[in-house]
C-alpha cells in the first residue's frame, strides 16, 4: 500500500505531540487534503480513507495477527488490514520515535509484516545543497495575521519564493481534549499542505510558536511575539478548526482586510470627514457656432460677395462642428440668403470639422460616383511633413478612414489607397475609372489649425487639429473670400489648456497626489455617428474625452519634470464628464478639490475572533464590510454590484472567494481560487499541479476579461473534473476604483473608450508597484500577494484595446503620445504579447509553445479567425504597410503575438522570478466599453485564450520528487519539489 496517496486519516488514542509530525507529513505528501485530517479514536471515521493509527494499546487486529514485543525506546509500523497502519512504541519514547520516523523518513509503503524503528532513525545524507533557512521572522515582517501561511509567517523560503522550509513549533497546553487535539492535528496538516518542505520534529522548531490554549482569550487568534496564540476556552476546538480549514477567509466569508487599507482607516478614523474641499470652480460658455456663423456671414462674408458682384456660380464651403441636421439647415439658410442677394444657383456645403476627409468622400463624392458606376476608385493622400508638428505622416489619410470600406460596399468597386507626391497642391484626392477610362476626379484639403500640444512645454511640439473655416469662391471671377472660423471645441480647448490648467498648475503643491479630483464637465452639440464599418464611429466628444484625460496627465508629467526633474505620475483623479446636447450652445465647468490627506498609518490585523471582530491598530473593531456601493446588475460591462452577486453564487457553490486586497478608494479586490488539490490554497497546491493566475481588468475600461473570467469560474465550479490537472486563481476585476468610475461614465456614452477609467484613482499606472511592498496603492497588492502565495507557472494578464479608432484631436490626432506604437486603429479582435526573459532559454521556449497553442485556438474558432484576418488586413492597409515602425506586426500561426524583452519592461513576473513563473503573457481584445452581442463576442475570445492556456498547462508533464536529509541543527528536513515547465523546456532553446 502507499498510505499517503489514499486520503490518509490520522486516528490517535492519546494526545501524543509527536503525532503533529505525522499530520504535517500528511499535508505535505497526500495528493488530496481531506478534512478532517485527524480524529480521536472512538469518533466518526469516514469511509474510504486510509487510516494511520497512533498509540493504540489494544488495536482490533485481524485474525491470526499478533504484535511482537518491542525493545524499550523502539517503535514499529505494522499493517493492520488492507487500509490501515499501526504506529506504536514499546513506551512513550518509542511511540514518539515511530511517529517521527514515519513523518520524516517513511515513503508510505510497507512490504512486510512490520517495520521496527530503533533509536538510530536512518542513515540520511546531510542537507548541504540548500543554504540554511533565513532567520525567523524574515526582516521582521510577520506582523499581520493574513501572512500566517506564507514565508512571512509560519513558513520560510530559502530562495525568497518557494516556502520550502519551516521551523514552526507547537506549544500545547496540558489537558487538551480529543476534539481539541484533533483540531490541532488538522492545523499541523494545513501547515504541511501550504509548505513544500518541513523540519522534523515540529516540537523542536526554532521558529514561530503556535501556542494552543494560550491567554489570547476564548474565541480569539492573536499575533504574539514569535508566533500565534489561540486562546483557551470552550471555543478552542472551533477556533483551531477555522484556522486549519477556512483561514484566511474571515468568519462569515469575508476576506482579510489588508494593512494600509482605507477601509480599515475609515473605521479607525484616519481619513478626513465631510465632502472634499473645492479649491477651484470655473465655468465657460459660448453663443455657439450657428450664432457666430450668422454673425460672420452677415458681417463680412455676404457683404464681400455683394461687393465682388452678385452672379451665379458662387461656391461656399463652411466647416464647423454641428450635427448633420443642423448642417443641412445652415446650408439651406445660407443658400437662401445668397439668392436674396442676387446670387442664384449658388452651391453651399457645410461640412463637419471632425473627419472632414471622410465626410467629403461619403457625403459629397459618393452620390456622384454612384451615378457614374465606376469599377475602380483610388483615394490619394499627401504625406504630412510639417516640421515641429507631432502628427504622423499619414495625418491626412487618417481623415478618410474608413471611407474605403463604405465606398467599396456601396459601389461594388475596388477601392485603393495611394500616396500622392509631397508637392501635391491638395491633401486628398479621389479618382474613379470605368472600363479603363477615368470618369471622375476631385481634391480637397481639410481645414486645420496648429497649437501647442502642451501649453507649459513648447518643446513638446505642435498638433494639427481640426478647425473651422468659411470660404466663398467664384471660379469665373477669380474671387476668394475666406476666414478661419473657430469651432466650439477649439474655443473650449483654448480656455481649458491655456487658461484653466495654467491656473491649476500654479495652485498645486509638490506632493502627489496634487489634487483630489479634477472634474471637467462639457456639454456640446457634437453627437456620435456610426460609420457603417464594424464598430467605427465619428465621435468628436469622445476624442475630446481622450484629450482631456491623457493630455492633462502628460501636462502634469511635464510639470513634474520642470519642478523636480521627474514626472508627476499620480496627480489625482481626472474626470471628464462629457454629454452631447445637439442644437444647444456649448458650456463647461471645471472643479478642482484639495487632495485627501493620507497619513502614514501602518495598520496590521493582529487578532481575529470567531464572532467577526478583528484587532487592527490596537483596537477591536467589526470586520470591515465589503464597501460595495448599492446597485443592480448591469446588462452590459460587469459593474461591482454584478460582480458581488456573481461571486456570491460561486461561493454558494463551494468556490473559495475572498477579498485579496482593497483599492486605493477602499473597494474590494476579489480573488477566486479553484485548486486542483482539495484542501490546499497556495504553494502546496502548486507543488503537485501547475498553476494559472488570471488577472482581469487591470485597466477597468477593458471590460470583456471580467465577463470571460466569471464564465470560466462558473464552468469550473459546475464540473470540478475540468480543473483536476491545474490550479486556477482568478482576479476577476483588479481595478475596482476604475470599474466604479467606468460604470458611471458608460451610462451616458455607452460606446466610448473611457480611458479616464484606465489607471487608478490617482491617474497612476500601478504595474510597477507589484514589486513594491510599501506601495500606497491597494489595487497593486492583490496580484502580487496571490503570486507570492501560489507561485504560478503562467500569469495571464487579460487586457483590451479600442474597438474603433483612437483619436486625440489636440494631441497629434491618432497617435497617443504616451505609447510607442500607434493605437490609432485596432489590429485584431484578439492578439497576444509575450514578456520574454531572453537570457532564460527555457522560459522563452515555453512562451513560444504557449503562444502557438493560443494562436491555434484562435484559428480553430471560425468567427475569431475571420475577424482577426479581416482586421489585420485593414491594419496593414492603413498603417503597417506605410509605417511599420508605428504599426508593427509579429505573427505566430497567423495570429499577432508581440514579443517584448521582459528586462526592458521590468513589470513582468518572468523578469522578476523566471525560476518561478515560466510565462507571463497578455491577451488584448478589442473590447473597450464593448456592449451587447459584441461584448459577448469579445468575452468569448478572451475565454478561448483562457481555456487554451488551461489546456496547455493541463497537458504539461509534471514530474516531482520527495527527499529527506539531516540538517545542521540535528533536525530532519523533508521536502517535495516539482520540476517547473521552464526547466523541462530549457534544453529546447529558441525555436
Amino acid at each position: 500500500m502507499d498510505f499517503f496517496r489514499d486520503q490518509p486519516l490520522l486516528v490517535f488514542h492519546t494526545v501524543q505531540p509527536a503525532a503533529l509530525d505525522l499530520a504535517a507529513r500528511i499535508g505535505l505528501s497526500a495528493p488530496e487534503l481531506t478534512w478532517p485530517a485527524a480524529v480521536a479514536a472512538g469518533g466518526d471515521i469516514p469511509a474510504g480513507r486510509s487510516l494511520l493509527l497512533v498509540g493504540a494499546a489494544n488495536p482490533r487486529l485481524p485474525a491470526g495477527l499478533t504484535l511482537s514485543p518491542l525493545a524499550p525506546g523502539c517503535g514499529a509500523l505494522t499493517p493492520v488490514g488492507g487500509r490501515a497502519v499501526l504506529v506504536r512504541g514499546a513506551d512513550a519514547a518509542g511511540e514518539a520515535l515511530a511517529c517521527l520516523w514515519a513523518a520524516a523518513c517513511w515513503d508510505g509503503r510497507l512490504d512486510g509484516e512490520r517495520l521496527v524503528i530503533a533509536a538510530d532513525l536512518a542513515n540520511l545524507p546531510a542537507d548541504e545543497a540548500a543554504p540554511p533557512p533565513p532567520a525567523w521572522p524574515p526582516r521582521g515582517v510577520y506582523r499581520c495575521l493574513s501572512q500566517t501561511f506564507s514565508p512571512e509567517g509560519l513558513l520560510a523560503a530559502r530562495d525568497g519564493a518557494f516556502p520550502d522550509d519551516t521551523s514552526v513549533r507547537f506549544d500545547l497546553a496540558p489537558g487538551l481534549t480529543g476534539e481539541e487535539f484533533a483540531a490541532v492535528l488538522d492545523l499541523a496538516a494545513r501547515v504541511g499542505a501550504e509548505s513544500t518542505g518541513l523540519n522534523f520534529p515540529l516540537a523542536k522548531g526554532a521558529g514561530p510558536v503556535v501556542r494552543v490554549g494560550g491567554d489570547a482569550g476564548d474565541g480569539w487568534i492573536k499575533l504574539i511575539d514569535g508566533g500565534l496564540s489561540i486562546g483557551a476556552g470552550p471555543s478552542l476546538a472551533q477556533v483551531l478548526t477555522y484556522l486549519a480549514r477556512t483561514f484566511p477567509s474571515l468568519p462569515g466569508g469575508q476576506g482579510w482586510p489588508d494593512r494600509d487599507l482605507w477601509a480599515v482607516k475609515d473605521i479607525l478614523g484616519h481619513r478626513g470627514d465631510g465632502p472634499p474641499e473645492i479649491i477651484l470652480d470655473e465655468t465657460w460658455q459660448d453663443t455657439g457656432e450657428p450664432a457666430r456663423l450668422r454673425a460672420a456671414w452677415q458681417g463680412e462674408i455676404l457683404p464681400g460677395i455683394i461687393a465682388a458682384g452678385p452672379a451665379e456660380g458662387w461656391q461656399v464651403a463652411v466647416t464647423l462642428s454641428e450635427p448633420r441636421e443642423m448642417r443641412k439647415a445652415l446650408a439651406a439658410e445660407l443658400t437662401a440668403s445668397l439668392a436674396a442677394a442676387g446670387c442664384p444657383a449658388a452651391k453651399v456645403i457645410v461640412r463637419p470639422a471632425y473627419k472632414q476627409g471622410y465626410y467629403w468622400l461619403v457625403d459629397e463624392t459618393l452620390p456622384v460616383l454612384e451615378d457614374l458606376r465606376p469599377d475602380r476608385v483610388v483615394i490619394g493622400w499627401r504625406p504630412f511633413t510639417e516640421p515641429g508638428v507631432r502628427d504622423l505622416p499619414i495625418r491626412w489619410l487618417q481623415e478618410v478612414y474608413p471611407a474605403d470600406e463604405v465606398l467599396a460596399a456601396r459601389l461594388g468597386a475596388a477601392v485603393e489607397l495611394a500616396e500622392l507626391p509631397p508637392a501635391s497642391p491638395e491633401a486628398l484626392e479621389v479618382r474613379a475609372w470605368r472600363s479603363g477610362r477615368q470618369v471622375f476626379a476631385a481634391a480637397m484639403t481639410p481645414a486645420s489649425g496648429r497649437r501647442p500640444y502642451l501649453d507649459n512645454d513648447p518643446a513638446a511640439g505642435l498638433a494639427c487639429h481640426p478647425a473651422g473655416r468659411i470660404e466663398a469662391r467664384h471660379p469665373a471671377k477669380g474671387a476668394v473670400i475666406a476666414q478661419p472660423f473657430a469651432t466650439d471645441l477649439e474655443l473650449f480647448w483654448q480656455w481649458y489648456s491655456a487658461g484653466v490648467l495654467a491656473r491649476i498648475e500654479a495652485m498645486t503643491g509638490a506632493a502627489e497626489p496634487l489634487f483630489g479630483t479634477l472634474a471637467v464637465e462639457y456639454a456640446g452639440s457634437e453627437p456620435d455617428e456610426p460609420l457603417g464599418a464594424g464598430e467605427e464611429m465619428a465621435a468628436p466628444l469622445e476624442a475630446l474625452h481622450e484629450d482631456l484625460y491623457f493630455t492633462t496627465l502628460d501636462r502634469f508629467a511635464s510639470l513634474g519634470k520642470a519642478r523636480r526633474g521627474e514626472p508627476y505620475n499620480a496627480p489625482g483623479a481626472i474626470l471628464p464628464w462629457l454629454k452631447a446636447a445637439p442644437g444647444r450652445p456649448p458650456r463647461a465647468r471645471v472643479t478642482l478639490t484639495r487632495p485627501v490627506k493620507r497619513e502614514a498609518v501602518d495598520i496590521a490585523i493582529t487578532g481575529v475572533h470567531l464572532g467577526g471582530h478583528v484587532i487592527a491598530g490596537g483596537r477591536v473593531i467589526p470586520a470591515p464590510p465589503l464597501a460595495v456601493p448599492a446597485g443592480e446588475r448591469a446588462p452590459g460591462p460587469v459593474n461591482m454590484a454584478t460582480l458581488v452577486a456573481e461571486l456570491g453564487e460561486l461561493a454558494a457553490a463551494g468556490v473559495r472567494v475572498r477579498v485579496a486586497a482593497r483599492s486605493t478608494g477602499g473597494r474590494p479586490v476579489f480573488a477566486v481560487e479553484l485548486p486542483a488539490r482539495a484542501g490546499t490554497f497556495g504553494a502546496g497546491a502548486s507543488l503537485r499541479h501547475p498553476t494559472l493566475l488570471i488577472n482581469a481588468r487591470h485597466h477597468a475600461n477593458e471590460v470583456a476579461s471580467t465577463t470571460a473570467a466569471l464564465a470560466l469560474a462558473r464552468r469550473l465550479a459546475r464540473d470540478p473534473a475540468l480543473r483536476n490537472k491545474a490550479n486556477i486563481v482568478i482576479v476577476p476585476l483588479e481595478n475596482a476604483d476604475g470599474a466604479e468610475l467606468h460604470d458611471r461614465m458608460q451610462r451616458d456614452n455607452p460606446r466610448w473608450k473611457h480611458h479616464a477609467a484606465r489607471y487608478n484613482r490617482d491617474g497612476f499606472e500601478y504595474y510597477g508597484e507589484y514589486f513594491n511592498p510599501a506601495t500606497p496603492y491597494g489595487e497593486a497588492r492583490a496580484l502580487a500577494r496571490l503570486w507570492r502565495q501560489w507561485l504560478p507557472d503562467v500569469v495571464l494578464d487579460a487586457h483590451g484595446v479600442p474597438s474603433h479608432e483612437w483619436i486625440q484631436c489636440f494631441s497629434g490626432y491618432g497617435s497617443p503620445p504616451r505609447f510607442s506604437m500607434s493605437i490609432w486603429l485596432p489590429n485584431a479582435l484578439i492578439y497576444g504579447i509575450l514578456y520574454e526573459p531572453r537570457d532564460h532559454a527555457g522560459n522563452v521556449a515555453a512562451g513560444e509553445d504557449l503562444a502557438r497553442a493560443m494562436s491555434a485556438a484562435f484559428a480553430a474558432d471560425g468567427e475569431i479567425d475571420g475577424l482577426n484576418k479581416q482586421w489585420l488586413a485593414r491594419y496593414r492597409r492603413w498603417g503597417s504597410d506605410i509605417l511599420p515602425g508605428k504599426f508593427p506586426v509579429e505573427l505566430m500561426n497567423d495570429a499577432i503575438f508581440y514579443r517584448q524583452d521582459a528586462a526592458e519592461r521590468k513589470i513582468s513576473f518572468t523578469w522578476r522570478r523566471p525560476d518561478v513563473t515560466a510565462v507571463h503573457c497578455v491577451t488584448e481584445v478589442a473590447d473597450e466599453t464593448a456592449q451587447g452581442e459584441y461584448l459577448d463576442l469579445c468575452a468569448r475570445a478572451q475565454g478561448v485564450a483562457m481555456q487554451a492556456v488551461l489546456d496547455w498547462l493541463a497537458a504539461a508533464p509534471v514530474g516531482s520528487e520527495e527527499r529527506a536529509a539531516t540538517t545542521a541543527a540535528g533536525l530532519i528536513r523533508r521536502w517535495r519539489k516539482r520540476q517547473r515547465i521552464q526547466e523541462m523546456t530549457a534544453g529546447e532553446g529558441n525555436k
